[in-house]
């Protein structure tokens, strides 16, 4: 699910910042676009852990609960 949430990312927001950052520079507001290496590569981390940690916490919760139980919901 990670994977397709930072695809739909990069498809929809490089193209969207690279056209706002050609408009703010025509416009003389700005230097232009300047890909957020840093900004992306801490958003896939922080997207990575929070998945690990949901998946963790649901594993721990299920162990706690029989296999019908689990059907059931």
């Amino acid at each position: 699910m990670v994977l397709i949430a930072l695809l739909i990312t990069a498809v929809v927001g490089i193209p969207g910042g690279y056209a706002i950052g050609i408009f703010l520079k025509n416009a003389g507001m700005s230097t232009g676009f300047v890909f957020p290496v840093v900004a992306f590569t801490l958003f896939a981390v922080a997207m990575f852990m929070l998945e690990s940690l949901m998946t963790i916490l649901l594993i721990h919760s299920w162990k706690k609960q029989s296999v019908i139980a689990i059907m059931r919901n």
